[in-house]
């Protein structure tokens, strides 16, 4: 395998975890990978969620997904952030959510920094889907 291959490898091999690890009816994406185990984790990372955003748009455009898929899923996460159940604290939001229900997992803390990485992933994905409604939501906040 060349080195191309092998990058391309891990890069089709990282998107698939932020679209296989994602509740793909609200798009939040967990934390950390079951891997081998069965594993009862469920919690969402905000950062998760923003990079899947940007991991997705990605795919798309290396034709590992098509447009509808790519479009649908990334409409439902912001969806999901603009019109709830995921809820902020002053524009922040809490760094772990459950993944069914977008709600506050345990005591986690609002996160500066997740919040930033989220919302750079909805940025991008607003201006790839220029035009669109992702992009009208992308810009709201």
């Amino acid at each position: 395998m060349s080195d191309e291959e092998f990058l391309d490898m891990v890069e089709e091999d990282t998107f698939w975890f932020f679209w296989n690890e994602a509740n793909p009816s609200n798009g939040l994406i967990q934390d950390r990978a079951r891997n081998f185990t069965s594993d009862i984790y469920n919690h969402a990372s905000i950062a998760s969620v923003g990079f899947g955003l940007t991991a997705i748009c990605v795919a798309h455009s290396r034709g590992w997904i098509s447009y509808n898929q790519a479009y649908d899923r990334i409409l439902t996460t912001l969806k999901t952030f603009r019109d709830g159940p995921v809820q902020d604290k002053n524009g922040f939001f809490y760094h772990f959510l459950d993944m069914d229900t977008g709600a506050r997992y345990g005591t986690s803390e609002v996160s500066s920094i997740d919040t930033a990485l989220f919302f750079v992933g909805a940025l991008f994905a607003g201006q790839y889907f220029k035009g669109t409604e992702i992009e009208t939501i992308a810009d709201e906040r």
